[in-house]
């Protein structure tokens, strides 16, 4: 007979609430969640990973590592449910289905073992799922709040393992939930210690059955099942969102579910870094879920602690591990994975509100809540706008590629949407795409051939020198939101109709000739419409086209740049971020110089053509495009090129700067400091037309 050996101990002490109690207590979180999730799921894709998964959702296909063999599952069951015009929503709303889970559970939890107040369990599961970053998250095809279901769940586990008899349902329950956490994301593993903190100094040992151990072997077998299933996909050699020979074999596999291509992104970091990704974490804590969220847990580790602490340790050990890892893993949208984090702060801070108040329960319910609320109403005000904006990317950067021609693209931000699209609704799929993640010699050797044959179009935003290696051998010039890559041939034969209708001089013998007016391109909105608008309107995200020439081009033109802009009434450019938007700032003749063309061979008469991307922001009104023409090395302009954005935070700003740069149309450009520009716009020694800026066309701006 099994002994129970907790008598004398609290934590088998408890009065615990009755099952229809704890049914309704977790009936009434999920149902206000779901619909607070429901009522805000995005329309369709978003940024990242979203398109990623939903066409994993629908094809099967394996999306990066580790896989997400559950939630790829569980999305192509989604997919086929019979709602919902577009897959990506279906999608999402299995994101935010699972979310309304991890609430109700969450929340009980925190009332049936942490002895909280259902209204404090209810209210701290609540700000949990408010939490701007986890709304976000729950709200579109992201695999977070499967992650966070899973732990609820073995922190369910833990806690149920720690009272009476550990039968067998208790131990294969927790050997499948375990499997199926881990095989998820392998960090689960660490996460785990926490999770199953209740269990130590419980005599787990003593009061499991004769045959626990083979019902906990059962649960792990079975949790094992859809890593079988990844590992049929994977030998598919038509896999498209990864390389094909990834995964490939026992070894590949192993190599895949364990992620180990991306152990080297772990621990890079110095402890200036560290300290300043710390920084990042706290203003992420205050800004997504306030300051209360980070204060009011020291008053539940700090406090008087007893025997029967041990929801508070579970979740000081989750914050730990899962924060620790965060911090020292250098990854794209790092923040999102710090959902974790917000679980066990808001388990901290429901138990240390309650010692706060200490015996006035009501006033600590009545405040609770509306501490909750109003981080509640703060957080939906901070929501990304639900929208197509993804979508309509996708069909602008592909909006100005003719029919039948080459797309170079890397299988990242920019692939994934257009790719739904292309699976989803059978969008553009007449382009010949070529996956670049490296510039191999097999790679270019296949750049050549396309571009000899055809035209070869690419947002050349990665690998970083991709650009650079391709302007040693090719013209690259940008045409909207992508850049067209030609053979370096300029044109002999130009015979202007009529004399230019703006010109200037560059030097005692070389002029700047515009003989065509720049043209404003419509670009399709979300759903693939464009906009009829009248001569000289435009919208925000359509294109402008233009072309200048250069005349008698001499040595002395080398560090010639060429700055063109819309400009406000005051002559400014539109600018977010500390950056200007809207713009195409280059280097003609360093540029060119690269293809190894000496300046006497260059023709009389050398076209250039260029783009800029009007922003989506622009307020209504009207514009100018302005241009302004200078001399100076392109190293040494003071402070006007910069690779920074203000006000991002240090834990996403590769992803976000990347989706900035190519959502504005500067996946080509130089990223010009606001202040700088301002400054040097006017100075007159970088100048050549220092009195006034040429005016190229009038423009009026309509909303979005």
């Amino acid at each position: 007979m099994v002994q129970n050996p907790g008598t004398d101990n609290p934590i088998f002490r408890r009065n615990f609430p009755s099952t229809p109690s704890v049914f309704s207590l977790f009936f009434l979180g999920f149902t206000l969640v779901f619909f607070l999730y429901f009522s805000t799921l995005q329309p369709s894709i978003t940024w990242y990973n979203s398109a990623e998964l939903a066409v994993a959702g629908l094809t099967l296909n394996v999306p990066h590592a580790p896989g997400y063999p559950l939630f790829t599952r569980l999305s192509n069951l989604a997919c086929k449910l019979p709602f919902g015009e577009e897959p990506a929503w279906r999608v999402n709303l299995l994101s935010g289905f699972l979310g309304a889970l991890s609430a109700g559970l969450f929340s009980v939890w925190l009332n049936k073992w942490g002895r909280l107040p259902r209204i404090i369990s209810l209210a701290a599961s609540l700000w949990m799922v408010s939490f701007v970053t986890f709304w976000e998250e729950a709200t579109n095809a992201e695999v977070y709040t499967l992650e966070v279901l899973l732990l609820v769940f073995l922190m369910i586990i833990g806690s149920w393992l720690s009272e009476g008899e550990v039968c067998g349902l208790k131990a294969f329950l927790c050997g499948l939930i375990l499997t199926l956490a881990v095989g998820h994301r392998p960090t689960f593993f660490l996460l785990s210690i926490g999770a199953f903190f209740p269990i130590w100094r419980t005599g787990f040992f003593k009061r499991r059955r004769k045959r626990t151990f083979g019902y906990l072997f059962l649960g792990f077998l079975i949790g094992l099942s859809p890593h079988w299933d990844l590992y049929e996909r994977l030998q598919n050699p038509d896999q498209f969102l990864i390389d094909p020979q990834m995964g490939a074999g026992l070894e590949g596999f192993w190599r895949f579910i364990t992620a180990a291509d991306f152990h080297k992104a772990f621990g890079g970091f110095s402890p200036t870094e560290l300290l300043e990704r710390f920084i990042g974490w706290a203003s992420l804590i205050i800004n997504d879920g306030g300051l209360a969220l980070l204060m009011i847990p020291c008053l539940a580790f700090f406090s008087r602690r007893t025997k029967d602490d041990f929801q508070i340790n579970t979740c000081v050990l989750v914050l730990i591990i899962n924060t620790g890892f965060v911090l020292n893993y250098n990854a794209f949208e790092a923040h999102t994975m710090l959902l974790p984090t917000v679980l066990a702060l808001c388990g901290l801070t429901a138990h240390g509100f309650v010692r706060l108040m200490g015996k006035r329960k009501n006033l600590c319910r009545f405040s609770f809540s509306v501490l909750v609320a109003s981080s509640i109403l703060t957080s939906s005000l901070k929501l990304s706008p639900r929208n197509r904006e993804t979508e309509q990317f996708a069909r602008r950067l592909v909006a100005l590629v003719p029919k039948g021609e080459t797309l170079l693209i890397s299988n990242d931000v920019e692939f994934r949407p257009l790719w739904y699209l292309r699976i989803a609704h059978r969008f553009r799929q007449d382009l010949n795409i070529i996956l670049i993640d490296s510039m191999a010699p097999e790679v270019l050797q296949k750049i050549r051939s396309k571009v000899a044959s055809g035209g070869v179009f690419g947002s050349l935003i990665f690998p970083k020198n991709l650009r650079s290696d391709l302007e040693k051998e090719f013209l690259i010039q940008p045409l909207g939101y992508l850049s067209k890559i030609t053979l370096p041939v300029f044109p002999h034969d130009f015979v202007s109709k009529s004399d230019p209708i703006i010109s200037a001089s560059l030097s005692n013998q070389a002029e700047i000739l515009f003989y065509f007016e720049p043209k404003i391109v419509s670009m399709p909105d979300g759903n693939g419409k464009f906009s009829n608008l009248e001569h000289g309107k435009c919208r925000g995200g359509d294109v402008i086209e233009f072309s200048y020439w250069i005349k008698k081009a001499g040595l002395e033109l080398k560090n010639l740049f060429v700055f063109t802009w819309i400009a406000n009434s005051s002559g400014e450019p539109f600018t977010q971020n500390g950056v200007c938007l809207g713009y195409d700032f280059h280097f003609p003749f360093q540029e060119i110089s690269g293809r190894k063309l000496l300046f006497s061979g260059f023709p009389d008469l050398i076209e250039f053509k260029r783009a800029l991307v009007i922003p989506n922001e622009l307020p209504r009104g009207n514009y100018e495009v302005k241009m302004l023409v200078g001399y100076c090395e392109k190293g040494i302009l003071p402070g006007l090129i910069t690779n920074r954005l203000d006000g991002i935070n240090c834990l996403n700003y590769d992803g976000f700067l990347e989706v900035f740069l190519l959502k504005n149309g500067l996946n080509e450009k130089t990223l010009i400091h606001e202040t700088k520009w301002k400054k040097i716009n006017s100075e007159n020694q970088y100048r050549i037309n220092a009195s006034v800026t040429i005016k190229l066309v009038s423009l009026e701006a309509q909303s979005n």
